[in-house]
């Protein structure tokens, strides 16, 4: 039996593929999280670096190869939701636990506070302006915390820098 190329969608092909890539995202969070438990600090962050690679580059390709009328029952804003939130919110959060970045005591308020104020700032549907520009914090805890460990602040400079990123979520809602 022989494939017949000619019937083959490639379209539908490169917008399953762009969809595989924006995964890929989690795939590189999960080995982050695997380096963290290994405590390999910096191999977590080389691992959320290649995830903000994806997650930079992946919107063009989506576009490129129109997802939406290619694969119409998958929504790829929520595929890329679902894949932000593991990589800028879950992931910091349990860096900030595990590396103990914040005081004694704070360890697991300062992630949960994290964990709840994202989930607004993700569910915000004015969360960018029209000309996509974020209102107030766009919960990009990673980049928080990497600027913590190139930094080197201590645990009361951290929870300060959280809280001030958590009131400034709310501040253009």
């Amino acid at each position: 039996m022989f494939l017949n190329l000619e019937k083959i969608d490639k379209n539908k092909i490169a917008a399953w593929a762009v969809h595989g890539f924006t995964g890929s995202g989690a795939v590189m969070g999960f080995l982050a999280i695997i380096s963290i438990l290994n405590n390999d600090l910096s191999g977590s962050f080389l691992w959320l670096g290649l995830a903000l690679f994806i997650d930079g580059i992946d919107g063009t390709l989506a576009r490129k190869v129109d997802v939406v009328k290619q694969t119409p029952n998958i929504d790829g804003t929520i595929v890329d939701s679902v894949v932000d939130y593991l990589n800028y919110t879950i992931i910091p959060s349990l860096m900030i636990y595990w590396f103990q970045m914040v005081p004694a005591g704070l360890e697991l308020i300062a992630p949960s506070a994290i964990f709840l104020v994202s989930l607004y700032t993700f569910a915000n549907l004015k969360m960018k302006t029209d000309d996509y520009y974020f209102r107030g914090f766009p919960a990009v805890w990673n980049i928080v915390v990497l600027y913590f460990f190139i930094l080197g602040t201590n645990g009361y400079i951290n929870i300060s820098v959280i809280i001030i990123c958590i009131i400034l979520t709310f501040v253009f809602i």
